[in-house]
């Protein structure tokens, strides 16, 4: 835990920390694939340098969607967090390849174990399609650029965070609560 950011609640997350991107932001972080990777007991160990990988895939993903503000990659010295400017960017690609991995982790054998549920595939991969067309365009009609970052759902979120919390925090919202 001290090579990395992870706290107990973002290993072992309650139903509402699950919620979180910041709780998630700390498992998918650089710090801890290496801390994965580095750690000296943890050489040897079955599966750590595939789920470090697994951590630097999602992460990769994640940088490309959460840019925000122009000139990222060069104030953090990182060429994914670059804002998008041709159709044939690479990042898309990525984001396409990640939409398919995430269909390939869902519903392969009747109990779900290390895998997504079907809903959850295919929302990533529907997700991922839907980003990549619509910057293509966005780029191809009007757009110098893209930032992913500004297609968010964070003030929808805070919305629904404000109705959980007015219901008692509950976990999910029926319709007759909106």
């Amino acid at each position: 835990m001290k090579l990395s950011k992870l706290t107990e609640a973002a290993v072992f997350p309650k139903p509402v920390e699950r919620q979180k991107v910041i709780t998630c932001l700390k498992v998918f972080s650089d710090e801890t694939a290496s801390a994965l990777i580095n750690h000296p007991k943890l050489f040897g160990v079955e599966g750590i340098s595939d789920t470090a990988d697994f951590i630097k895939i999602v992460l990769g993903w994640w940088k490309i969607v959460s840019t925000h503000v122009a000139g990222a990659d060069k104030a953090l010295n990182d060429p994914l967090k670059a804002e998008i400017r041709e159709c044939s960017d690479q990042r898309l690609q990525a984001i396409k390849n990640f939409g398919n991995l995430a269909l390939k982790m869902s519903c392969q054998y009747g109990l779900r174990i290390k895998q997504l549920t079907c809903d959850t595939g295919n929302c990533i991969n529907h997700t991922c399609c839907g980003v990549v067309e619509l910057c293509e365009s966005l780029l191809q009609n009007s757009h110098n650029y893209v930032l992913l970052g500004h297609f968010s759902t964070d003030s929808l979120e805070n919305e629904f965070s404000k109705l959980r919390q007015g219901s008692g925090g509950a976990y999910f919202i029926a319709g007759q609560q909106i």
